[in-house]
């Protein structure tokens, strides 16, 4: 489970936001900063869940609500991925859209995370800025992720709970030059010796 992930992995990470919701401190904007960790990513999915549930603790992970924000099947949770493309001045007005409306789930709470949030054009940034400002009622959240905040704006910055994440996961690395290094064992062959030939 992903509170297990953060208890162990981001002490900090894990204590603030246990603080936060146990405390009924919730912020309206959190940014997870820190270098890559796909953690963060995880995190910002359970936070959603938390504020949904809205049980002053963790969200459970297990119930048909947890399970469709984690699936991005949840209404009213909605997930923008700034790592896979840019983040676009319609990805936000889709969201400012979508929470003017009234609330399609039982919980009435609203979330939008943006992942990779540097990956944003100033316009962009300054919409989020507007929006995060004047929210479409105060059941909205807003979940930044960021592995570089000193290039963010700092009025963004300045308007959110920071949540920082101190280690960093290199696993993605491996991964990637594994597919390098099988894709070249495919194109080249290994000699007798396992060695790649080139």
């Amino acid at each position: 489970m992903v509170i297990d992930d953060l208890k162990q992995n981001e002490p900090i990470a894990y204590r603030s936001l246990s603080n936060a919701f146990k405390n009924n401190k919730i912020a309206h904007s959190y940014l997870l900063t820190g270098e890559y960790n796909p953690l963060k990513i995880e995190t910002a999915y359970l936070i959603a869940q938390s504020i949904v549930e809205g049980k002053n603790d963790f969200a459970c992970e297990t119930c048909d609500t947890c399970k469709r924000i984690r699936k991005n099947e949840y209404f009213d949770v909605i997930y923008v991925d700034g790592y896979s493309e840019l983040i676009k001045k319609d990805d936000i007005e889709n969201i400012m859209d979508e929470f003017s409306r009234t609330s399609l789930e039982s919980s009435g709470k609203k979330v939008y995370i943006l992942a990779n949030i540097n990956n944003a054009t100033t316009k962009v940034l300054n919409m989020i800025l507007k929006f995060m400002e004047e929210p479409s009622n105060s059941n909205t959240y807003g979940i930044f992720i960021t592995d570089k905040k000193e290039d963010l704006l700092p009025t963004v910055v300045s308007r959110c709970q920071e949540i920082p994440f101190l280690t960093r996961d290199f696993s993605f690395l491996i991964d990637k030059y594994l597919d390098i290094f099988e894709g070249r064992i495919a194109e080249y062959g290994l000699n007798d010796n396992n060695i790649l030939v080139i």
